[in-house]
């Protein structure tokens, strides 16, 4: 059997779910971003990362969020500022 799918990591299986969802959605944002008169000024990569993976060690962690990253790049352009949410805590913020 195969093993299950790693979620918000790079497992080739969990990214294809995220190209198939985003490659729906960013399209969908782009006239809603701020350069092109909308309200969309930001957009979140991911949400408290930093409790969940571990892109300071984890090769697999860091690529993710790489990929992230240069995918709405692509997508949105460089005009919207991109960001992440974590907890205050130096341990959150390291990861």
């Amino acid at each position: 059997a195969e093993p299950p799918m790693r979620i918000r990591t790079w497992d080739p299986d969990f990214i294809s779910a995220v190209d198939a969802w985003w490659g729906a959605l960013l399209p969908r944002i782009v006239p809603h971003l701020y350069e092109n008169g909308g309200p969309v000024v930001m957009v979140q990569v991911e949400n408290e990362f930093g409790s969940f993976g571990d892109a300071a060690r984890d090769p697999g962690d860091a690529k993710y969020l790489d990929y992230l990253r240069a995918t709405l790049r692509a997508a949105l352009g460089d005009g919207v500022v991109l960001y992440t949410t974590d907890f205050g805590n130096g341990r959150s913020m390291a990861r």
